[in-house]
């Protein structure tokens, strides 16, 4: 196991057949340029990069996950306001970011991932919202009252997340 930052892995250059990213750049628009190009540095000649991001902006809940639909919004404004981009799965902004970053396309494909869980994974962010302002103690309680209730009397939270993945090689030099 190797810890490290997505764009300095540490990882010795030109040996991966394949390089896998995938909810990494959706989290770190400003830093997305300098992880695929490191991504590109780390693949062997004829080695392909696989990545996979969703369009947070396209999740769908259904209409009794009021709150929750609240605190994913609160979380795209947060992102947004981070230079990242949720919506990256979405209308070809994956594959011009990867070609943009020295990659030639040889496919994508879009489709909807089918979820079903207790709570979105958006939760685990929710300090962070009220450390920089998008959320406040009261909408924590708030919506964790509103998501008890829903686990209690309905269970699992049903969703439909847009994704898109591509595979790319890199352009020649």
């Amino acid at each position: 196991v190797v810890q490290a930052g997505a764009q300095h892995t540490g990882l010795e250059p030109a040996s991966f057949d394949v390089v896998f990213i995938r909810n990494l750049l959706v989290h770190n628009g400003p830093a997305a340029g300098a992880i695929l190009g490191h991504a590109r540095g780390l693949l062997r000649p004829g080695g392909h990069l696989l990545c996979a991001e969703p369009d947070i902006t396209g999740l769908r809940l259904p209409a009794r996950a009021a709150a929750e639909q609240e605190l994913e919004q609160r979380w795209i404004q947060m992102m947004r306001s981070m230079g990242n981009d949720p919506g990256l799965g979405a209308d070809g902004r994956l594959a011009a970011l990867i070609a943009a970053a020295g990659f030639i396309l040889d496919s994508a494909v879009h489709r909807v991932d089918l979820l079903e869980v207790e709570r979105s994974p958006v939760w685990t962010a929710r300090q962070m919202m009220v450390d920089k302002g998008f959320a406040t103690n009261a909408d924590i309680a708030r919506w964790d009252t509103a998501i008890a209730a829903r686990l209690r009397d309905v269970g699992l939270l049903a969703c439909r997340l847009p994704v898109t993945a591509v595979v790319a090689h890199p352009a020649p030099a």
